[in-house]
């Protein structure tokens, strides 16, 4: 399976997942979750578009699309993250609930990690974690509680198990930091580890 594919199913899930955990689960059937939403059109503005200078270069339309590479900082909702030795950000795969997602380089590999926010709504991570198992449990087998860890001093819960689709081995964290809603996912062997690869890394800035 190839790397777009399986991060794909991967951060498909977990916009779905965090879709029922803040309190969306009574809107209607989504649609593929893998379809780009159509963009909405832009309500017409008050006050006319200010003229550019003269001489003032035109915006970059590629500048956000491009990788933060290993040792870059991501600047996300509410945090940043120093991007890993052999990891960059993918800008293609994310969007929407999807802050960012991860791919190590090289051409072969297929692992990724996807970071997926969301307001927490007042929950706490208590109430959270019944539901996510929930809505694991009809697209996942052998789900099990992965080792506490904490994030930037906040404690941070999960689970392992291998997905349905393609029999993928996977971790999924959660920490809730200021009403804020963190769900991390790793597709690939090693996930425990490699999720807390991360944490010495991870800054919350709000």
């Amino acid at each position: 399976m190839s790397t777009f594919h399986r991060i794909a199913r991967l951060t498909a899930g977990c916009a779905l997942a965090v879709a029922a955990l803040t309190g969306c689960s009574d809107d209607p059937e989504p649609t593929d979750p893998t379809t780009p939403a159509a963009s909405p059109t832009p309500e017409p503005s008050a006050e006319p578009s200010p003229r550019e200078e003269p001489g003032t270069p035109a915006a970059d339309p590629t500048a956000e699309q491009s990788p933060v590479v290993a040792g870059g900082t991501f600047t996300g909702t509410g945090y940043e993250l120093v991007v890993p030795d052999g990891w960059r950000t993918e800008p293609t795969m994310s969007g929407g609930p999807i802050d960012v997602v991860l791919v190590k380089d090289g051409a072969e590999t297929t692992d990724g990690i996807a970071i997926v926010t969301a307001p927490a709504s007042g929950m706490q991570l208590d109430d959270l974690l019944p539901q996510a198992r929930t809505a694991l449990e009809g697209h996942a087998t052998d789900i099990a509680d992965a080792p506490a860890i904490t994030i930037d001093g906040q404690p941070a819960q999960g689970f392992t198990g291998t997905a349905t689709q393609g029999n993928v081995p996977f971790v999924q964290y959660y920490v809730v930091h200021n009403d804020q809603l963190y769900e991390i996912d790793f597709a690939g062997p090693d996930g425990v580890q490699t999720v807390e690869s991360l944490t010495g890394a991870w800054t919350f800035t709000s």
